[in-house]
């Protein structure tokens, strides 16, 4: 009887150690698959972010190239956005008037960043901004269609001179300064 009890309590402790492994193993698997979840929501979010970037910076270059737009964009009136095409991306505009920017980044044929320009809150939402001033500042906004990714960024331009050729008499026609 002696060796019928040491067997059975061998397969007693083989059982245990058998449920033992099988119960880490499938923690083992639980925990992989949740780090295969995280990493894919990891990887998502990172493309929204690059999708939203590449928005910025191609939206940054139209703007500015076509500052005096910027009051009809504000007033919401039809706009065409002058030399935004000549990228190595194509762009496509679906509505007729250009605005806002509607981009295909992969070249798939589906819209991938949307991308608005608007007044800062600071900013009276009635009034006209004076173009001939040397500093232009709105909020860009892109905002990824494929992941729900937005991104703003303050924008200011100063593309019509600088306070130091102001000052310098460097621009709109000073000869100089004696200074």
């Amino acid at each position: 009887m002696r060796g019928s009890q040491q067997g059975s309590a061998t397969l007693l402790v083989v059982m245990v150690l058998l449920l033992l492994a099988a119960l880490l193993g499938g923690m083992a698997v639980r925990g992989s698959s949740s780090d295969l979840r995280l990493a894919a929501t990891q990887r998502e979010m990172a493309n929204g972010l690059y999708c939203a970037e590449s928005g910025l910076n191609l939206g940054r270059d139209c703007f500015s190239r076509n500052v005096e737009q910027w009051n009809n964009i504000f007033s919401c009136a039809a706009v065409t956005l002058a030399d935004c095409t000549a990228y190595p991306v194509p762009i496509v505009t679906i509505s007729g008037s250009g605005y806002p920017m509607k981009i295909d980044l992969d070249g798939d044929g589906s819209i991938d960043v949307e991308v608005t320009l608007q007044k800062p809150v600071t900013v009276d939402p009635f009034a006209d901004y004076d173009l001939n001033t040397l500093d232009l500042t709105a909020v860009l906004k892109a905002e990824c269609k494929s992941t729900p990714y937005k991104l703003s960024q303050i924008i200011t331009f100063q593309g019509r001179g600088s306070d130091y050729g102001g000052q310098s008499g460097k621009n709109a026609g000073h000869t100089g300064n004696q200074n």
